[in-house]
Order: structure tokens, then sequence, then C-alpha cells
């Protein structure tokens, strides 16, 4: 049976053609021990799949609102149902490929109740099955690895979600985050990523963390489906990830040496790991920032120009 909670909590999926995936996300939302007021689906799927399986879904107690983006963008999705919430204490972002212990939402909004004085503006829970291991190659390379849960100068993340104790971190993995609402809608996700808009979760958890605190809380745990139907994992992948992050790394301030550190070392893992489509995605990545042509992101021209003003 749900308990009441102190703060009220809004859960927002973005979703795209993975229906059976968001049933199965559901069904965990039903399981948990604290409900959200409200949940909110983003479906930018091209069936009604997603919408029938939303409609048939009902838990007493908690509000349904379906919002349908015909543009598959997953930032614009965001800010929709951003946008869409009630005037909810806290606001959690979920992918739609995670199912969530009962206790996830639970174990996260006592962290926020705890927090008199409003210290901490987000945090997020464990990815199950994320073991924590050393990874010295990532390290020397300055790319992303298991650490601390701070910034590298390259602009890379670290992870915490092999750890077994309550932190403060600076990086919140996107797919299951929760935040102070008026926090999140003053600082808002960067619609200059489109797409599949990697690197969303960077930039964001970036700003906030230079004048907020961030926790991460491994008693809330969500469980990762293998296998997903989605994005392809490798050369558009790759080059996607490189020049977003080039991106990220400009507008943040980022060492930008280190940065070509970083893809160095991505490109010697790739490499030596025999992964030839990663490759290409490096490859294909380094040489449009090299020509300036970073066309996943939305304006980057006129981005480069208020650059070379500054």
């Amino acid at each position: 049976m749900s308990q009441p909670s102190q703060l009220s909590f809004s859960l927002i999926l973005p979703t795209c053609n993975r229906a059976e995936l968001v049933k199965q996300f559901l069904e965990s939302v039903s399981k948990q021990i604290v409900h959200p007021l409200e949940v909110i689906v983003v479906d930018q799927s091209d069936s009604p799949a997603t919408k029938d399986i939303f409609d048939a879904w009902n838990v007493p107690g908690v509000s349904k609102k379906y919002i349908y983006n015909q543009v598959k963008f997953l930032i614009l999705a965001r800010h929709r149902g951003l946008d869409a919430c009630a005037s909810t204490d806290l606001v959690a972002f979920l992918d739609d490929d995670v199912v969530l212990d009962p206790a996830f939402c639970k174990e996260i909004v006592q962290v926020f109740e705890k927090d008199v004085e409003g210290r901490f503006a987000g945090g997020m829970g464990a990815v199950d099955g994320w073991d924590s291991h050393s990874k010295p190659f990532q390290a020397f390379f300055l790319m992303p690895h298991e650490g601390s849960g701070n910034f590298l100068k390259s602009g890379a993340q670290t992870f915490t979600h092999g750890r077994k104790e309550f932190c403060e971190t600076e990086f919140l993995s996107g797919g299951c985050t929760f935040w102070r609402r008026k926090i999140i809608q003053q600082y808002r996700f960067d619609e200059r990523l489109s797409g599949y808009g990697y690197g969303d979760d960077v930039d964001i958890s970036f700003r906030i963390s230079r004048r907020h605190k961030l926790f991460f809380q491994p008693k809330s745990v969500c469980f990762q489906q293998p296998n997903c139907p989605g994005m392809d994992k490798g050369r558009l992948y790759r080059r996607v990830w490189i020049q977003n992050m080039y991106y990220l790394a400009q507008k943040n301030q980022f060492f930008i040496p280190a940065f070509a550190w970083c893809v160095l070392g991505h490109f010697i893992r790739d490499f030596l790991c025999l992964d030839f489509p990663r490759v290409r995605g490096d490859l294909e990545g380094t040489w449009n920032i090299l020509r300036g042509r970073v066309d996943t992101v939305v304006g980057y021209a006129e981005f480069k120009r208020g650059l070379k003003h500054d």
C-alpha cells in the first residue's frame, strides 16, 4: 500500500516507439511504496500503442497526463513534460527502459524531506548491475569512468553508480533523477542538443552543481532493461557523443586540449577493441569538429560566432 509523502512529486517519461517498455515501467510505478501526484507521458511514437497502454493504466490518487510530441526531440519532450507539471515540490525524469524498485521514489524523496535547509537541488538513484571497478585507461585519458561523481578537466563526467554509500556528487545520470521543480524550471535543458540529446545530463548537472548540491542515493534502485530497441551504440553514437561533448566543453569553458586528449583515448580504445563502427564514428565526429560542422547541435554556427564576440 502506498504511503503518503510530505513532498509531492511528478514523474515525467519521454518515450518513442517502446510501448512494451512503457508498460513495464508503469507497472513498477504502481508498486511504489510512495506514489507520485502525477505521471506525465510525453509520447513521440509512430503508433497509438503507448497511448493505449497509458489510457488503460490507473492507480488511485495518481493523476495522468498524456502529451503527444510529433517531433522526435528528447529535450523538447522533457520540457513539454516539465511545462505540464502541476505545482509539485519535485519532478523526476525517467528513461522508458527502466523498471523501478518499489522503494525507488521513497528513498530519494526522503532525502529531500530531511533536507530542511534546501541544500540539495537534485539527486539520483542507482542503476542495478552497474558494478564499480577500476578503469585506469579511462582515467588516464580523462574519459568517463566510475569515480567520485565529479567532472574532469576534459568536461567528461565520472559515475557513482557502483558506490554503496550515500554521497554528494556533481553528475546525475539523466534517466533516474529527481529535481526540485522550481530549480529545474529555472535552469532547463539545452535545446541545442538535438535528437537523442546526448550530453543533456552532463550539461544540466554541471550548471546546477556550480551553485547547488546534488546527491547519489544507492538505496534508490532501478533496473535497466537489456537489449532495448533504440539508438545504435556504434558509429552514430560515437559521432554524436564527440560533437555534443565538444560543444558542451566550449559552452561550459572546459580545457579544450584536455577534451582532445579524451577523444584520443576513445579512438585508441575503440581501435584496440577492434570496434570499427565506433572508430569510424570517432573519426567522423572529429572531422566534423575540425571543419566547424557540429551538425548535432542546433544553431551551432550562431553559438560559435557568439564565442568569438565574448
